[in-house]
């Protein structure tokens, strides 16, 4: 039988690495591919803005029908570089999951968002991600030996529900941090890595405050300011630059070490 392998932290990351995946995180937020310097096919911004707006509508009238569409879906995979789902022997079921957001999601949003909620932000995290998860696909074993889609869930999750305590899971990241081989039982001890590592790099993390808007309502930006929803965008860019993951490029690089050096 294999040696059961323990998870990996999340380090503690100087204020270089710090730096450097706030600089990445800010490139994303204004449409610029951090890896190659070059323009992408939309911004985080905006994407935050498409999602949190067509979430809260139907959050505030449950009558209405999902603003979130096949076409936006499709373009987050893209943008996301997660189109490997599309190789999978059971095809996404884009309608069967888009009513999963309403059906399942959002009541754990409307639980766990409440002043005194009877859930814990992990929980309800982990427990949003799980059940929009098996909804992409038909199903044939809820287990969790069944077909789940994570890394586009928590994707979606984290610009449709910028409140929630939401991780951008990877593969990628999974192997990594040595978790399961299965997203859907890494997901919870995924989370719990991160929000420890949240509190690991808090003195820096809080010095990141959100890149001023240019497509998002004052309001919704204000909002979305007051959350750690910046911060856990930043751990996540500063996990993948650390894993060589993404490799940022050079001026980026650059800019990091001019600024962290001025600091010393």
């Amino acid at each position: 039988m294999p040696v059961k392998q323990i998870p990996i932290p999340v380090p503690k990351f100087s204020s270089y690495h710090i730096k450097l995946a706030e600089i990445c995180a800010t490139a994303l937020w204004e449409g610029v591919n951090f890896e190659t310097g070059l323009p992408g096919e939309i911004s985080d911004e905006v994407l935050l803005s498409n999602f949190h707006v067509a979430f809260q509508k139907k959050i505030k009238n449950p009558a209405l029908p999902s603003l979130i569409d096949e076409m936006q879906l499709r373009q987050l995979i893209r943008v996301c570089k997660i189109k490997a789902m599309f190789r999978s022997k059971l095809p996404l079921d884009f309608q069967k999951g888009i009513d999963s957001i309403s059906n399942h999601v959002e009541p754990i949003y409307n639980i766990s968002t409440k002043r005194n909620a009877p859930i814990g932000r992990l929980e309800a995290s982990t427990e949003a991600t799980l059940e929009l998860s098996k909804n992409w696909v038909n199903n044939t074993n809820p287990s969790l030996n069944g077909n789940y889609r994570v890394p586009f869930s928590t994707r979606i999750l984290f610009f449709a529900c910028p409140e929630m305590c939401i991780f951008n899971y990877s593969k990628a990241l999974e192997k990594a941090m040595q978790l399961q081989t299965r997203p859907q039982a890494a997901i919870k001890a995924f989370n719990q890595l991160m929000m420890d590592g949240m509190m690991v790099n808090r003195v820096l993390l809080n010095q990141c405050q959100l890149p001023t808007r240019t497509a998002m309502s004052v309001a919704n930006w204000n909002k979305i300011a007051k959350t750690d929803w910046w911060k856990r965008r930043v751990l996540d860019l500063a996990m993948l630059i650390h894993y060589q993951i993404s490799v940022p490029h050079i001026n980026f690089i650059k800019k990091a070490k001019m600024l962290t050096s001025k600091v010393k």
